[in-house]
């Protein structure tokens, strides 16, 4: 066992879980740290787990539930994987729920041409509970999938105009395609300031406090004759849900290849296996996009 010192390059956070709050700190109104000390393995497995700095509540043991769940870079000495102890800080702080979500989307692509698709979102902050807005914004999703000349069409409340604005400027689409090329298309979004998207049921979609699913395991497409005759490369990009179980499923494509290799990324992704995303620390469906390189060796 070394400490962080002495030529030790100390251990990393890779792959964290969220606490849950106990019902009774959550109903106190409790946040603040909980710092616990750790030897961190080989493997970058927490073992040896104590608390050093208490909250009380019933959230020293949710701090080491979440951080038993966590998996580390280990420490390092003289280029070897080392344990070495440590200390982790595991922060409480409570949410309104009342957020901004999705509530409408609708598109107006060209003749032949196919909706673009929603890949990540952000939202404003979250507001103090008895808050409610709605705003509807139009825009145009361009080639590269970036929202450009967005402006309010409704608002129930200009003060958030801006904020709404800005958030969904960040917002990025697989753009809409019409013969295998990108084109334009217009869309009209409405927001609504109310109870949190996850009780609206189905998949969640990345950010907004959602944590990404992780690859485990993952099969590589195979080639069709006339892709391989072709020499064809390139990527193709599909939408799938990650359950909580970590399956992909309602895979689908939404950036072709052709030649047949949209069924070989379908046949192969259904195959693959995920950490599935998270929130609040614990799992739900998320949807996700994931690339499928097709390279000839």
């Amino acid at each position: 066992m070394h400490k962080r010192d002495s030529g030790v390059t100390p251990p990393s956070v890779i792959y964290r879980v969220e606490p849950e709050y106990s019902d009774e700190a959550r109903q106190a109104g409790i946040e603040g740290t909980v710092v616990l000390s750790a030897l961190i393995d080989e493997k970058g497995k927490a073992t040896n787990l104590k608390v050093t700095q208490p909250l009380g509540h019933g959230l020293d043991q949710m701090a080491m539930e979440a951080v038993d769940r966590w998996v580390f870079r280990p420490g390092m000495k003289d280029s070897k994987p080392a344990a070495v102890q440590t200390s982790i800080e595991v922060g409480f702080h409570l949410r309104s729920s009342l957020s901004w979500h999705l509530s409408d989307i609708s598109y107006k692509p060209l003749e032949d041409a196919s909706d673009p698709v929603l890949t990540s979102e952000k939202y404003p902050p979250n507001a103090a509970p008895g808050s409610t807005a709605s705003i509807t914004l139009s825009f145009d999703v361009d080639e590269h999938g970036v929202p450009v000349r967005l402006q309010v069409e409704k608002s129930s409340d200009r003060k958030w105009e801006a904020d709404v604005l800005a958030a969904v400027g960040e917002w990025r689409f697989a753009p809409g395609m019409r013969n295998f090329e990108a084109v334009v298309v217009p869309c009209t979004v409405s927001l609504t300031l109310g109870e949190s998207r996850s009780a609206l049921g189905g998949p969640l979609r990345i950010g907004n406090g959602v944590l990404p699913p992780q690859v485990i395991s993952k099969v590589a497409p195979k080639y069709t004759k006339e892709a391989s005759k072709a020499k064809l490369e390139g990527t193709v990009i599909v939408l799938v849900v990650v359950d909580e179980q970590g399956h992909p499923r309602d895979v689908r494509v939404i950036r072709p290849l052709g030649l047949g290799l949209e069924e070989m990324a379908i046949e192969a992704v259904r195959q693959w296996l995920f950490r599935p995303g998270t929130k609040d620390g614990k799992p739900v469906a998320v949807q996700a996009t994931i690339q499928v390189n097709f390279l000839l060796r």
